[in-house]
């Protein structure tokens, strides 16, 4: 592995198994004012959408999964990097509910629900991500104890902690995890010269572009959660008629605001559903 992909890797395992005995490596920076994604379409989700199962995000095989073999379905999970195995009607139980889990009016409920839960509570303002951190810590413990079925628990941004996530990440030894870290990477950098084709046309711009920027504008603009965009979700993005000027994605040279409001966001969403 290259010595610069390791240590992002290195890095990224530290932070996952921070709640294990590796050292913490969250950032420290100032958290900012909690602000809500806004819509530039004025869609109206002040109350929950009902998800619809039969949407379908781009990129979904358009030949029925019944109609499928085995090899087309295992290729199909590979592609979303998820489990293989089982039998036929596992695999299609499988994707049938990822083409579900990741449709926009299940995102845009998810975060609908949230905005609500943070307009009712709303979190505390600090200076500092260490509080944070801390009631992150107790939540966590929370989830574990409740185990797969328990009540959900939510975070300051008002989405639910995942237990699957939480009880992977305490298994897992660090090898394990630099391993996934470095797929997770592999993937991430694929995924970013389709996201800039998408949202610019250019697959190499001449300047590194902040992806995380560009992921903070779909999700305004979809109302959708951070943490659950892909690239299906520019595709999505780029059919409703939405553009975007590259120069205020560069890196380096992102409004201080919005980095401040992705930071802020960003902190603990490894965890959440």
């Amino acid at each position: 592995m290259p010595p610069k992909r390791k240590a992002m890797a290195e890095a990224s395992a530290d932070s996952l198994n921070s709640r294990s005995g590796f050292p913490n490596k969250r950032a420290n920076h100032q958290k900012a004012q909690i602000t809500t994604p806004s819509s530039s379409k004025g869609i109206d989700l002040s109350k929950e959408q009902k998800p619809s199962s039969t949407t379908k995000p781009p990129g979904t095989p358009k030949a029925s999964y019944n109609e499928m073999g085995m090899p087309e379905l295992k290729e199909e999970l590979r592609k979303r990097y998820m489990k293989i195995s089982g039998s036929k009607g596992d695999l299609i139980k499988r994707l049938t509910q990822n083409d579900h889990e990741r449709s926009l009016p299940v995102k845009q409920a998810i975060e609908a629900a949230a905005r609500k839960r943070r307009e009712a509570n709303p979190p505390p303002q600090e200076d500092d991500w260490h509080p944070q951190f801390e009631r992150d810590n107790i939540r966590e413990k929370e989830v574990l104890r409740n185990g797969p079925t328990g009540k959900p628990v939510f975070d300051d941004w008002g989405y639910e902690l995942s237990y699957d996530k939480l009880s992977g990440s305490r298994t897992m030894n660090k090898k394990t995890i630099l391993n996934r870290q470095e797929r997770h990477f592999e993937r991430m950098w694929a995924e970013d010269e389709q996201k800039r084709n998408i949202m610019f046309g250019v697959a190499q711009p001449e300047e590194r572009l902040d992806r995380e920027a560009m992921d903070w504008r779909v999700s305004c603009d979809l109302e959708i959660p951070m943490h659950k965009v892909e690239v299906c979700d520019y595709e999505v993005w780029r059919e409703m008629g939405y553009k975007a000027d590259m120069k205020e994605f560069v890196e380096g040279k992102v409004d201080p605001d919005v980095i401040k409001k992705i930071s802020a966001q960003r902190m603990g969403s490894a965890f959440r559903k």
